[in-house]
C-alpha cells in the first residue's frame, strides 16, 4: 500500500522537530483536580446548609450563586492555560536561540572552508603577509644599523633634539619605531606596535601625524576601506625625496601611480559629498607634507622606503592622487 499523504502540519513538525504538545498537561492534570475540588466543596456547602434552600428559590439569587461558583473554576482554567502557554513560550525560544547558535556556527565553519579555497583570498593574504615581512625586515636592520641596546635606545639616527625638562627621564624616539607607529598595530595583541604607537603619539615630531591618520583612517574603515586591501606599486625613495624638497608635477607622478581605482573613486565621492571627511583629509595631507619634510634628510633610502610602505602613507598616496597634490 502508498505510504498516507502527509498533512501539512506533521511536515512542519518534522522539519522543525517540535513535537506537538500533549493536551492533557501537568497544568491541565492541576486545574482539573483543583476544579473537582472546588465543585465538591461548593455541592457540600450548599447541600448541607438548610437554610440556602430557600434562598435559592429566588431566580436573581441563583444567578448570584452560579456566578460565585463559576468564577473561580474559569480563574483556575485561566491560570493553568497561562502557566502553559509561558512555559511553552520558553521552550520554543530555547530552541530558537539553539537553531540561531547552530547556524551561525554553521555558517562561519562553511565561511572558513569557503575562505580557504578561494585562491584569490589565499593570494591576498600572502600579499599582505609579505608586505608585513618586508616593513618588519627593514625595521630589524635598521634597529641593527642603529646599534640599539637597552642602555642606547635614547640616541636615535633622526632629528636628536633636546626634550623638555619634564621629559628628559623618556626615550626618544627611534627610528624603527616611528615607521612602526605609523604603521599601527596589527591586533590588539601586537604588544611592539602598541608600544610605539603610544610613544609615537607623545612625540613632538610626528604626534601630529599620527592623531591625523589615526583620523582618516577611521574615516575610511566606515567605508570599509583599508589601506591593507589598497592595490598600490612600489615607489622609489628618490621619489619622496624630491617631494620633500618641493617636488610637482611629473617628477613625483609615481607617488600616484597604479592605485586602485574603486578605492580611489570611493575616495573622490567622499571627498566631494561629505565635509567632515573633507576637512580630515586635508588636515592629514597638510600633517604628513610637513612631518615628512622634517624627516626626509635623516632618513636613509631604506628607511624611506620602509615608512612608504606603511599604512599612513598609503592613505598618502591615495589622498594625494584624489586631491591632484602629485600633478
Amino acid at each position: 500500500m502508498p505510504d498516507a499523504p502527509v498533512q501539512p502540519e506533521n511536515i512542519y513538525e518534522r522539519q522543525s522537530g517540535v513535537l506537538p504538545e500533549p493536551w492533557l498537561g501537568l497544568e491541565n492534570m492541576v486545574a482539573i483536580l483543583a476544579t473537582v475540588i472546588w465543585i465538591v466543596l461548593c455541592a457540600v456547602l450548599f447541600w448541607s446548609a438548610e437554610p440556602l434552600a430557600d434562598v435559592l428559590q429566588v431566580p436573581l439569587l441563583q444567578v448570584v450563586v452560579a456566578v460565585s461558583v463559576a468564577l473561580p473554576a474559569a480563574m483556575i482554567w485561566v491560570i493553568a492555560f497561562t502557566m502553559k502557554n509561558a512555559r511553552i513560550s520558553r521552550g520554543q525560544n530555547e530552541r530558537l536561540l539553539h537553531a540561531v547558535r547552530s547556524m551561525r556556527e554553521t555558517q562561519a565553519a562553511q565561511g572558513g572552508r569557503d575562505a580557504a579555497a578561494d585562491p584569490g583570498i589565499q593570494r591576498k593574504i600572502g600579499e599582505l603577509a609579505d608586505g608585513q615581512e618586508r616593513i618588519e625586515a627593514t625595521l630589524a636592520q635598521i634597529l641593527d644599523e642603529e646599534g640599539v641596546t637597552d642602555t642606547e635606545a635614547g640616541k636615535p639616527a633622526i632629528l636628536r633634539r633636546q626634550a623638555p625638562l619634564e621629559q628628559e627621564e623618556s626615550k626618544p624616539l627611534t627610528v624603527a619605531e616611528l615607521i612602526q607607529a605609523m604603521n599601527f598595530p596589527d591586533t590588539a595583541e601586537d604588544m611592539k606596535g602598541m608600544a610605539a604607537y603610544r610613544r609615537g603619539l607623545k612625540d613632538q615630531t610626528i604626534g601630529g601625524l599620527i592623531r591625523a591618520s589615526e583620523d582618516i583612517l577611521t574615516l575610511f574603515s566606515r567605508e570599509a576601506l583599508y589601506m591593507d586591501d589598497l592595490t598600490a606599486s612600489r615607489t622609489r625613495p628618490e621619489t619622496w625625496r624630491k617631494y620633500a624638497n618641493g617636488g610637482r608635477g611629473q617628477e613625483i607622478a609615481e607617488l600616484g601611480g597604479d592605485l586602485d581605482r574603486e578605492c580611489l573613486a570611493l575616495v573622490e565621492e567622499q571627498m566631494n559629498q561629505d565635509s567632515v571627511f573633507r576637512d580630515a583629509a586635508e588636515h592629514f595631507l597638510r600633517k604628513f607634507d610637513k612631518t615628512f619634510s622634517e624627516l626626509s634628510d635623516h632618513l636613509s633610502n631604506q628607511e624611506i622606503s620602509a615608512l612608504a610602505d606603511t599604512r599612513t602613507a598609503r592613505a598618502f598616496r591615495l589622498l594625494g592622487k584624489v586631491t591632484g597634490l602629485f600633478e
